[in-house]
């Protein structure tokens, strides 16, 4: 059962309409950000429509595309729910939407105060770690391969073919390195994993970021 989250309520006197905003607990906040980081603010500039650009230099990214140099926006006022961030600081970050966003009602923090945070973000990153191939039952990796090939994807996958066999079906896959794998019910690929195989299609589960999603895809003749 979730904790009842705090409601934390930011009055400031400037203002006849003060930031308020129920404070998230992790996993709903994990599941709504779009991106997630840890970072070191390097600049700050007003960006319009009230609200300023913050740039940050990444430490290390823990959910969405957060890379080398990241850009987030925020209101430019706490009043307004604008999170107050320094230049030369670091933050653990938490933004949501196509165009980043932070938000004082966030669990955006400094760094140095979210070792909670750090420590949970961790466990979720090595919960959704997936063992590598050892071998296909089809087209062999070898058994010093350490990852399952990025082009075998379920994104690209195709369905060249869906064959039975004693112990249930097998399904042919053409990757974009235009090889073909045998793969069944729970071998993997390098972003997900086969759930079912029928006659005429495959479902898979697709990882993507903490979330997972199932993708059906029938089957489609193969082309020489």
């Amino acid at each position: 059962m979730k904790p009842l989250a705090f409601l934390a309520i930011f009055v400031f006197a400037a203002s006849a309409y003060p930031c308020a905003c129920a404070y998230p607990d992790f996993e709903d906040q994990l599941s709504e950000a779009s991106i997630v980081f840890s970072g070191k603010v390097t600049r700050i500039e007003p960006a319009g429509d009230n609200q300023n650009q913050v740039q940050f230099e990444i430490i290390k990214s823990f959910k969405g595309k957060a890379e080398g140099k990241t850009e987030v926006k925020t209101a430019e006022t706490t009043d307004a729910c604008g999170f107050h961030f320094e230049v030369n600081q670091e933050y653990l970050v938490y933004a949501v939407g196509e165009a980043p966003e932070v938000s004082l009602c966030s669990r955006t923090r400094l760094l140095n105060e979210a070792s909670a945070d750090l420590r949970r973000l961790g466990q979720a990153i090595k919960a959704t770690e997936r063992d590598p191939f050892v071998e296909m039952s089809g087209e062999r990796l070898g058994s010093n391969t350490s990852k399952i090939p990025k082009e075998l994807n379920v994104t690209n996958a195709v369905i060249v073919g869906i064959t039975r066999k004693t112990d249930g079906y097998v399904a042919l896959i053409r990757a974009t390195n235009n090889r073909v794998y045998f793969l069944k019910v729970g071998d993997k690929l390098s972003d997900g994993v086969v759930m079912r195989i029928d006659a005429n299609a495959v479902t898979f589960r697709q990882f993507k970021g903490y979330r997972s999603v199932l993708v059906k895809k029938e089957l489609r003749p193969f082309q020489e």
